[in-house]
């Protein structure tokens, strides 16, 4: 599976097969657009949203393919980690603010059938969070209002507050 590293102009893929570093070639697209934006490993692949909503696909035997992902027109990833078969997704606040008034929380976004599944049982905006650290069965997520961490189950159709630490 890669390993993304996201520089301020170029995004490295390191493959652990080989052990090397590969640099997306920017005359497939510039690599401009992906500056600060969301960047996940999943499922072999790095998935890419660069700006004005541009997702790309990258995998060492396809190179850079653009990929057409749907979603609400207020959720706009900033950050996102893979978590099974699914990419938790937070958005950028400041944008869901602008397009629809309100602070958008953590989505599930599924590759399969292309949809953004809100976790409403989660009780962390996206702005809150400051880190996720995921394992094959759990996830913890660690959030800046008072320092509260969260302990969910991940389970194929929902995530649920297991324990509070």
């Amino acid at each position: 599976m890669p390993l993304t590293s996201m520089f301020v102009d170029t995004v490295q893929v390191l493959d652990w097969e080989t052990s090397k570093w590969d640099t997306l070639p920017d005359d497939i697209t510039p690599l401009s657009l992906f500056r600060r934006r969301a960047c996940v490993s999943h499922e072999g692949a790095v998935y890419i949203r660069g700006s004005r909503d541009l997702w790309r696909k990258y995998t060492p035997d396809s190179g850079l393919v653009p990929v057409d992902i749907t979603r609400p027109r207020s959720l706009l990833p900033r950050r996102m980690v893979s978590v099974g078969r699914y990419l938790l997704t937070w958005p950028d606040q400041d944008y869901a603010y602008r397009v629809s008034g309100e602070a958008e929380g953590l989505s599930l976004y599924d590759l399969v059938s292309d949809e953004f599944v809100p976790c409403k049982s989660l009780p962390v905006k996206g702005s809150e969070v400051l880190a996720c650290m995921v394992t094959p069965t759990q996830l913890l997520v660690a959030n800046t209002e008072g320092g509260d961490m969260f302990l969910l189950d991940l389970a194929p159709d929902t995530l649920r507050v297991e324990v509070d630490v």
